[in-house]
């Protein structure tokens, strides 16, 4: 029987070839690392970001070539050395986990979905016991592996043994301005973090650095994304999303509309300042507008409920991975995927729809309870060539 175009092409996605340069691609723009302006990949990837219908083309090509999750979150505990006020673990009973077979039975699921990036988080996943090993089935499999850490514990002799996996491991830092780092996490320990982060830089270990925008840190966003690109990352911004279980922190710590769209105008102005505007561009095309949830990715909580997005309603649920398996959640999630990129019709005729496609889903859905509305962040005048 003769293979129809459509086999032909998912084919081509699952080739060698074609997960190599998609590999390439999200190795150099996933996790912050900057390009040198002078290189011929630079001026590629800069044009690439400005061509009408890339973003929309990106998406589709992804759909097509590549219908797999592209990373998976996995939760691998829940101690913690901090107590950041706007982490959504603390709900979790202490010590509560998915167990170490189980684990290395998703990380082996992954595998076979040709899944690219697995990101480690908890809690804090450094405290892990078995840390190292993980990361180690995750590279042995061909996969990237990701630490995402507060960086309290990733000392010189952990980021040397993580150095040792080269380019398949980056490590991702909650990153923060020292005026407000101590009412975040409840720790004064902003000093050891910077540390950490110098000395991985110092090593050669890939890493990025990702803000947390709220009331308390909109003051210093513009130094810390200056001190960023001085490292030599473009650093990922998120606001916080008010949890609904926690209302009381949204007056205290949630950001309005026009506070984001500063903040992202000013994000732009000192990207275009260090001459990094265009690859930020660029990373907002390839990885679906800068956040791959609801797009490519599965968020495994430490229950072992599976999210679209780690910071939604548990409403959302696809499944439980004790139930189902990660091909079968995969299937669940294509089954939503419509119901997750409905476009809002206020944004319509919006001239960012293609970089943005109505927003934040998960803002949305916690504001409104479904996903046909505009951001509720969104200003209905945006302009901001880039969203995160």
């Amino acid at each position: 029987m003769k293979p129809s175009p459509h086999s032909r092409l998912h084919a081509l996605g699952r080739s060698a070839a074609w997960k190599w340069l998609h590999r390439s691609i999200k190795q150099s723009l996933r996790y912050g690392k900057t390009i040198p302006t002078d290189t011929l990949a630079y001026r590629v990837l800069a044009g690439v970001g400005e061509v009408p219908g890339m973003p929309a083309l990106e998406r589709a090509l992804y759909r097509l070539l590549l219908d797999y999750p592209k990373k998976i979150d996995l939760f691998i505990n829940t101690e913690c050395q901090l107590r950041c006020r706007y982490c959504f673990v603390e709900r979790h009973p202490a010590g509560k986990r998915l167990d170490e077979p189980m684990l290395h039975d998703l990380i082996e699921q992954a595998a076979r979905l040709q899944v690219h990036v697995v990101q480690l988080l908890g809690g804090e996943p450094t405290l892990h016991p078995r840390l190292l090993d993980f990361v180690e089935a995750i590279v042995r499999r061909g996969m990237i592996a990701v630490v995402f850490s507060n960086g309290v514990a990733l000392d010189e002799n952990l980021l040397k043994r993580l150095s040792g996996f080269g380019e398949d491991v980056a490590v991702f830092y909650n990153y923060d301005h020292p005026a407000v780092f101590k009412a975040i996490t409840g720790a004064d320990c902003h000093a050891k973090v910077m540390q950490s982060i110098h000395t991985a830089k110092a090593l050669g270990v890939h890493f990025g650095l990702f803000i947390t925008l709220t009331k308390l840190n909109t003051p210093y966003l513009e130094a810390l994304v200056e001190q960023a690109l001085t490292l030599g990352v473009i650093p990922t911004m998120e606001r916080y999303l008010p949890q609904l279980e926690h209302p009381d922190l949204a007056a205290e710590l949630a950001i309005d509309a026009p506070t984001w769209k500063e903040a992202r105008a000013l994000m732009a102005k000192v990207c275009a300042k260090h001459h990094r505007l265009p690859a930020a561009k660029a990373a907002a095309t390839f990885t679906g507008s800068g956040c791959p949830d609801y797009h490519d990715n599965l968020s495994i909580l430490h229950s072992g409920e599976v999210l679209p997005c780690p910071f939604t309603s548990r409403s959302e649920s696809l499944a439980s991975i004790f139930e189902h398996s990660l091909a079968e959640v995969w299937d669940l999630f294509r089954a939503r995927r419509a119901t997750y990129h409905a476009i809002p019709a206020e944004c319509s005729a919006c001239t960012s729809l293609e970089r943005c496609g109505g927003g934040c889903k998960t803002a949305t859905f916690l504001t409104y309870g479904r996903y046909d509305r505009r951001d509720p962040l969104c200003t209905g005048e945006e302009d901001i060539p880039f969203k995160w």
